[in-house]
């Protein structure tokens, strides 16, 4: 549950200020995401009837979503309806009041997202809760062999996780994405010898030649 008691234990304070407005999650995003829930309020309280927002990085089907929707299943709340985003920026612009939001804090790969650290350095929140969920990435590719593939989609972020898999193809053309669900819609939509670097949990709706787990 949300703890609505500021003097909370539960509660940590990462910055003294009370003219707060914003609310954020954090995650870990390598094997598992590990995200800290905060809240811009320094006392946060729903109230009855509501409809919350729940502004996420998109779109729907990313780690993110994930995350966020593992915490959901941990808390008493309803009428909460998703909010998705293309960047860090407009999730950290979108949220206000008592809505929440979600953004990676570390990659334990890569280090830290510094756009998030970034905004931390300037916003006034409260931890409210964490959630961690597992992290699984597979390629997918429309050839039957993996030296067949001349080009991979990925995530700027899962490039650098995935990079055992990626050393396997060498002379295959990288590339970036801004999000995994975008590099399975570039995948989708290409031409043969193709392959995409997606989440796990997206390969079950698929029917395609080459399918392997990271």
């Amino acid at each position: 549950m949300f703890n609505k008691n500021k003097n909370s234990s539960n509660i940590r304070k990462f910055s003294a200020s009370t003219d707060i407005k914003r609310v954020f999650f954090h995650f870990y995003h390598y094997f598992e995401i590990q995200c800290e829930i905060i809240t811009a309020l320094s006392q946060f309280q729903r109230q009855g009837g509501y409809i919350m927002k729940f502004s996420v990085l998109g779109p729907a089907g990313t780690f993110a979503d994930a995350a966020a929707k593992a915490y959901l299943k941990t808390q008493p709340l309803t009428n909460v309806t998703f909010d998705y985003h293309p960047t860090f920026d407009q999730v950290y612009q979108a949220v206000s009041g008592d809505n929440i939001g979600l953004l990676p804090l570390e990659n334990q790969l890569d280090g830290y997202v510094s756009a998030t650290l970034q905004r931390l350095q300037t916003a006034d929140v409260t931890e409210i809760g964490e959630v961690t969920i597992p992290v699984d990435f597979g390629l997918v590719a429309n050839v039957a062999d993996l030296q067949q593939i001349k080009r991979l989609y990925v995530q700027f972020k899962t490039e650098g996780q995935c990079q055992k898999l990626l050393s396997t193809i060498p002379n295959v053309q990288i590339i970036t994405t801004s999000s995994n669900m975008i590099s399975l819609e570039k995948f989708q939509s290409g031409q043969p010898g193709d392959a995409a670097i997606i989440p796990q949990s997206q390969m079950a709706d698929l029917s395609v030649p080459l399918m392997m787990d990271n």
